[in-house]
């Protein structure tokens, strides 16, 4: 999915929460800054704190360490706040979304919602959403997003100035730079890997849950349970419950090779912090770089990457959700089944409306007489009409 429309998928989705939590974005927004901030915050202080140590000025770290907690303490009391208000969105956005469903089917043609495609959209999305999680859980993986895309940010930040310090030292820098590169590429490749196996995981995942809702709901039903019992289905049910505990082996298989491709990962990401800290120590030794700042920049340096993969792993996890939960928005967005024109008869309050026909034919199948032949009548509510003629002119077909 390109990143253009993930962007309108989800500003849609969240635009429909809009409607119960008009300031549901900028209270993600903030808990998602709120939640990178103190990192970093801790980080440069702690580089700043050890560099005022090292040349005896404690009135001035003090006061680091002041603002460092304060600094901190608030931004996490203001997130664990946001967080908690929308901790209780979580279990009730499902509803809003549905609620807005509900009354757009009420308000809908009747042929359109009960066409097969239409129902078994929503009974995918039904089954999607018990699987593997509906719009509380895609907010969460959004906030998880905007927390990572923040922490690179300050990241990028750190980094920045340090390759602007080190200017001199291109060659190695250039050296760290493609090591960087290669860990991101091994942990995109990796991802890709993992995600297409977890993907049809969830599928079968989702399969099963809708094997088990049958399987279960037949089995407490009276009637239902009387047939078995008569028909002996015993062994087919055990059949279906023995396919369904085989896949949980299957979840172990993809947890053992996902710690594989995890472990070769972390191996790259120690040998990239091994010689990072090299190369900041290096460039301590020749007084380019403070000793609090080894301390900040190979931090920053391992935190980039490592949020970095996070982001990487969040963004997989939206698309994988969006895949069923844009039905929502494509379901009410769709012009086409919208009512459109005058309000529809049971609406009307003052009853004026009529019935209209216009040079209307009728012949019945199979028969080339025409029973009604460019008929023009007006029925209005309230008025009384006669309908005389001979027989078989086409009174009754009219009526």
């Amino acid at each position: 999915m390109k990143l253009k429309q993930f962007y309108q998928q989800t500003h849609d989705l969240i635009q429909l929460l809009k409607v119960q939590f008009p300031h549901i974005t900028v209270q993600m927004i903030t808990l998602a800054f709120c939640r990178s901030t103190p990192n970093f915050i801790v980080l440069f202080g702690y580089s700043r704190i050890l560099d005022l140590l090292l040349t005896s000025q404690f009135q001035a770290a003090i006061q680091v360490v002041t603002i460092m907690l304060v600094s901190s303490y608030l931004l996490s009391f203001i997130g664990n706040w946001i967080d908690s208000y929308l901790q209780g969105y979580e279990f009730i956005t499902d509803e809003v979304v549905m609620s807005q469903v509900n009354y757009m089917s009420f308000t809908m043609r009747y042929d359109i919602f009960e066409d097969n495609d239409s129902m078994q959209k929503v009974r995918a999305v039904s089954n999607r959403m018990n699987a593997t999680g509906g719009t509380g859980s895609f907010l969460q993986i959004i906030i998880l997003l905007c927390t990572n895309l923040f922490s690179v940010l300050y990241a990028f930040c750190f980094v920045g100035y340090l390759f602007y310090q080190a200017m001199q030292y291109s060659f190695y820098l250039v050296l760290l730079l493609l090591l960087a590169v290669g860990c991101i590429c091994l942990g995109v490749m990796i991802l890709k890997r993992t995600s297409a196996y977890y993907e049809d995981l969830n599928k079968r995942n989702i399969h099963n849950n809708s094997v088990f809702s049958y399987l279960l709901t037949t089995m407490v039903n009276v009637e239902y349970k009387k047939q078995m019992m008569i028909n002996r289905m015993g062994q087919l049910f055990e059949k279906y419950f023995k396919n369904i505990i085989q896949t949980f082996h299957v979840y172990l298989d993809f947890s053992k090779r996902k710690g594989r491709y995890e472990s070769v990962y972390n191996f790259a990401l120690s040998i990239f912090g091994a010689c990072t800290y090299i190369y900041i120590a290096y460039l301590s030794l020749h007084g380019y770089l403070s000793i609090g700042s080894v301390l900040l920049y190979a931090g920053a340096m391992q935190q980039l990457i490592q949020y970095i993969s996070g982001c990487i792993t969040s963004y997989s996890d939206a698309v994988f959700q969006l895949d069923y939960l844009n039905y929502f928005t494509d379901f009410l967005h769709d012009e086409s089944i919208r009512t459109t024109g005058s309000l529809p008869i049971e609406k009307r309050n003052d009853n004026a409306y009529e019935f209209c026909f216009e040079n209307v034919s009728f012949h019945y199948p199979n028969s080339e007489q025409l029973v009604l032949s460019n008929v023009n009548l007006t029925f209005k509510i309230g008025e009384k009409l006669a309908l005389v003629g001979q027989n078989g002119a086409g009174k009754t077909t009219i009526i």
